[in-house]
């Protein structure tokens, strides 16, 4: 595996230091913010993603407003609502650092929405889960209501977690938890290894739909655990309906082979324009293949056929022209996605300076029309 580092800076150029390097840092995920903001408005990333990112924020409003006690206070304390709070604030911290192209850190913070959509569902299986949690001390929570206690009580409930023990395990492990093969995530799909926040519509789609399988039924266990009224509680059915429908079948635990199967037919289509677009290139990296098994005694044209000989040449040379393939993608990808998120970001503050601009000319109109009213004021008045 290729150590394909990108650190976010020019070849070359002297390393950033101190605030600069963060707000350099800062700068570049608003870029990719404002680049994902414009891919959304713009309807360019298909058709169920733009979807699914509308139904969570429908489905956080419903949420924040159980969880701010806009529907009625209940007036019999508040646990629930600051657990539907602490939820919120976790999904948005999620969708934030998403959109800003930190999508393992975005996993991170949805493993604690796992937890708390695990721990909603038990205590919707058994009210007198939420009693014993409230009695007891933080120390004795952890102990009692720990995500693999909570899990296990679900499951012997007979009932199956929102979150599996294997969506968790993958939630932690690449969200978290340091191993070997969760430090080399970021490779994603052109196997590109970046520090700091880039963009990548699979990082994208993959937080987006963990987060709908997460949230949806959170809906569902708010609306019952603090008993909303018939008309609310079918808006909370009918809300997370909405977000199953558009939800496709993608999460942490199968998301490799997706990826695999974008990888391998984006691959394949671009060998095949190179075939049919550039076969002197082709023909070319034949004559280096031919070369560099002379030079590297592998080619003894005494002894093999000319079949074999053929045979040999192809294969070298179709490896080079993959791994040629595979770099130029690579280089595509991160040239597009660099000015892209420039040209995003240029067109947002342009549209915040014009809304400026607008602002202070109103400013100006009232402070006009103001001095007009007291200069009319204390005109002196002709008498006869």
């Amino acid at each position: 595996m290729d150590d394909n580092t990108d650190t976010n800076a020019a070849s070359g150029e002297a390393f950033l230091k101190g605030k600069d390097l963060i707000r350099n840092e800062q700068l570049l995920e608003d870029e990719i913010t404002a680049l994902t903001d414009y891919l959304f408005d713009t309807s360019q990333l298909g058709i169920y993603t733009p979807q699914i990112y509308e139904q969570l924020g429908n489905s956080l409003s419903l949420l924040t407003q159980i969880a701010t006690c806009q529907w009625g206070c209940r007036n019999s304390g508040h646990d629930i609502e600051a657990i539907l709070r602490r939820f919120c604030n976790a999904t948005l911290a999620a969708l934030r650092l998403m959109n800003a192209g930190l999508y393992e850190e975005a996993l991170g913070q949805t493993r604690n929405t796992a937890e708390i959509v695990n721990l909603l569902e038990l205590f919707c299986l058994n009210k007198s889960n939420l009693e014993e949690w409230k009695k007891l001390s933080s120390k004795e929570q952890w102990k009692r209501f720990g995500p693999v206690k909570v899990r296990l009580a679900i499951e012997n409930c007979g009932e199956q977690p929102v979150v599996t023990e294997n969506l968790y395990s993958k939630l932690c492990e690449i969200g978290i938890h340091i191993s070997l093969p969760s430090i080399y995530q970021s490779y994603e799909i052109n196997r590109a290894l970046i520090v700091g926040g880039h963009f990548s519509i699979q990082g994208l789609i993959i937080v987006l739909n963990t987060l709908a399988q997460i949230v949806a039924p959170c809906l569902v266990f708010a609306g019952v655990l603090v008993e909303a009224s018939k008309e609310n509680m079918r808006m909370l059915t009918e809300a997370s309906q909405s977000l199953l429908n558009v939800k496709r079948d993608i999460d942490l635990t199968n998301y490799e082979s997706f990826l695999t199967e974008q990888k391998v037919q984006r691959i394949h289509e671009a060998v095949n324009e190179k075939l049919l677009k550039s076969w002197p290139k082709v023909q070319e990296l034949g004559d280096e293949a031919y070369n560099e098994l002379i030079q590297e005694g592998k080619l003894d044209t005494d002894k093999l056929s000319e079949q074999e000989i053929r045979q040999a040449v192809i294969e070298r040379a179709g490896n080079k022209l993959l791994e040629n393939t595979r770099r130029d993608l690579q280089n595509k990808d991160l040239e597009w996605a660099e000015n892209a998120s420039k040209f995003a970001f240029e067109r947002k503050v342009a549209s915040l300076m014009h809304m400026i601009e607008k602002a202070n000319e109103q400013i100006q109109n009232t402070q006009n029309s103001d001095h007009e009213s007291v200069d009319k004021l204390y005109q002196p008045h002709e008498t006869n």
